[in-house]
């Protein structure tokens, strides 16, 4: 039985026995619940350090040839975003608590966050191409494209991303690259994206 199951299981023991001798085992039980919560969250930041990495170039042929035909999929609902400060270091964290990436912002950047909480920094540039403003202060529609596809090595993987940090997924993650609503103008800077971030942001567009 893993570590985590253990101390789980023993906690719960002991709370229960004393919750019974003291009359308060209702309580407790919820405290457990809270507790396990926060005992099981470490769990997957746990498993991700644990993973081997295997490094691909972002720009291999069967990447590059793959998405030239995928899928083109389009960004869902309102992100978050604000200026940046020159210099200050954002790293990406996924819902299971994984660091995807880091990056340095660089000064004119753009910080976004997105719905499920993940925050990242892109240009000016990308950010003005990708998102309008909305009638509430510091939030912004989303109407960027992507052509995507899954892992084709079945396997986590490590890519240098076009920022010049590592960015890393298991074997379940996402390949994309920007293009337009018509899967053309591609940036052909290829970059990963969790299987459930993708899943909860984007949408197939049909043809």
């Amino acid at each position: 039985m893993p570590k985590v199951e253990i101390a789980s299981s023993l906690l719960f023991l002991a709370m229960t026995v004393w919750g019974r001798i003291h009359g308060k085992e209702l309580t407790l039980l919820n405290n457990y619940s809270i507790m396990n919560r926060e005992l099981f969250s470490g769990v997957n930041q746990e498993k991700e350090s644990e993973m081997v990495f295997t490094k691909v170039d972002r720009k291999a042929p069967e990447i590059m040839t793959a998405l030239a035909t995928a899928p083109v999929f389009k960004k869902q609902g309102r992100v978050h975003a604000r200026p940046a400060v020159a210099g200050e270091n954002i790293t990406t964290t996924l819902q299971s608590g994984a660091q995807e990436t880091t990056n340095t912002a660089k000064d004119g950047d753009w910080i976004v966050t997105n719905p499920s909480g993940e925050e990242y920094a892109i240009s000016e540039a990308k950010f003005l191409g990708r998102y309008d403003s909305t009638d509430e202060q510091g939030v912004y529609g989303a109407r960027a494209y992507c052509r995507a596809i899954r892992n084709p090595f079945g396997k986590p993987i490590e890519i240098m991303a076009e920022w010049g940090e590592p960015q890393t997924g298991d074997e379940n993650v996402l390949i994309a690259d920007i293009c337009d609503q018509n899967g053309e103008k591609r940036g052909n800077e290829p970059y990963l994206i969790a299987a459930r971030e993708f899943a909860e942001t984007y949408k197939e567009v049909e043809k």
